[in-house]
């Protein structure tokens, strides 16, 4: 679509007045009818967007213990959807909404939805749209552009004001742009569809946000009537989401030597938890028979991608630690995937005097673990 032509879609005129749009929403509040203090809209002014992260995420930008970056702001991509042009009100300084034939027809969207208060709900309204346009049913195109928007970049949109929708893409797992649905878009907590992009310690998520341009903002008094200037090249704060990356650890015991005996070895594995909370889970290997094989393993399944301390802290009654070092290891974790790391051991048959006693009975040629106690 040409922005500085304008457009054929067929609409349908729904009239809301702009002094309703006040909330949490990134509209806040784009008019008040018959403010005299600010500037009237100025018709004839091109009107532009830029899409920005907030700044907690933006300090999100290198891994720990490296200089990879974890999302690659540039590579995100901004769907821009037009869901209604702005029409003046005859007589007042501020404009109403005529919508896009394809989001007025929609019956799952609500464009009367009212609050508790009686204003427009315009935070139901926002996530009704995206919900109809995100689903893998729904083929209406965005915006087009001579190239790609990006995050930070000035989009200009002509003299084409309005109500716009920003959605977010980015890539995949394997650092793919994605383009269908089934892969970028995903429910959140509150059954609201968003759109996901991976990073490579994280996955970012992406509420779709509307926008009206121009807009007009409270000028710190909260008050309605005190409006700021209209704002025709306004910068959205998208709101998102962050979650680690989950990986696999894999503990790989070995006992070494011709000799065996009997041996629970036990594991400690710390690592943070995805609020940052130190966290530590204490895992087992048991050895009951000479028949058994000498090397055994245990799985630990989604930690997430960190760098992650496994401690042998007891080798087994009988048993000394020969790799590695000190029974420590530290291991970083990938993505989606499974890092192994190997200890041995070899019988000395030297019994500590303080630690873990493994507890056997031996019935009818076998022995049998009953566990193991501190002494």
């Amino acid at each position: 679509m040409n922005h500085q032509k304008k457009t054929n879609l067929w609409k349908t005129r729904h009239k809301i007045l702009l002094g309703l749009l006040m909330g949490a929403l990134v509209l806040s509040s784009i008019g008040w009818m018959g403010s005299l203090r600010a500037q009237a809209v100025d018709w004839e002014k091109d009107v532009s967007l830029t899409v920005d992260l907030p700044d907690d995420i933006k300090k999100v930008t290198t891994i720990a213990d490296s200089n990879v970056a974890d999302l690659d702001i540039g590579k995100l991509v901004i769907d821009l959807y037009k869901i209604a042009d702005a029409k003046p009100v005859e007589g007042y300084d501020t404009y109403d909404y005529e919508y896009v034939k394809a989001f007025a027809d929609e019956k799952s969207i609500d464009f009367t939805a009212k609050t508790v208060s009686g204003d427009i709900d315009w935070v139901t309204i926002q996530g009704q749209i995206g919900n109809f346009l995100l689903q893998e049913s729904t083929n209406i195109a965005p915006e087009e552009f001579e190239k790609p928007l990006t995050i930070g970049e000035t989009i200009a949109l002509g003299k084409n004001p309005g109500l716009y929708l920003v959605v977010i893409r980015g890539l995949d797992a394997e650092g793919n742009l994605m383009t269908d649905k089934g892969d970028y878009v995903t429910p959140n907590d509150e059954g609201l569809l968003v759109t996901q992009a991976y990073g490579s310690d994280n996955i970012y998520t992406f509420a779709p946000q509307l926008i009206s341009i121009p807009e007009r903002k409270l000028d710190g008094t909260n008050n309605t009537a005190n409006q700021t200037d209209w704002q025709y090249e306004p910068t959205m704060t998208l709101k998102v989401g962050m979650e680690p990356r989950l990986g696999n650890l894999e503990i790989v015991k070995t006992l070494i030597g011709d000799n065996f005996s009997p041996a629970t070895v036990v594991f400690s594995v710390t690592y943070k938890d995805a609020e940052g909370q130190p966290q530590e889970q204490i895992r087992a290997i048991s050895f009951n028979t000479p028949e058994e094989a000498r090397t055994k393993s245990i799985l630990i399944e989604n930690i997430p991608i960190q760098k992650v301390t496994v401690t042998e802290f007891y080798p087994g009654g009988g048993y000394t630690i020969v790799s590695p070092r000190g029974g420590i290891a530290e291991v970083n974790l990938k993505a989606d995937d499974v890092v192994s790391v190997t200890f041995e051991n070899t019988l000395t048959h030297e019994r500590p005097g303080t630690g873990i006693v493994n507890n056997f009975t031996y019935t009818e040629g076998a022995w049998n673990h009953q566990g193991f106690d501190t002494k």
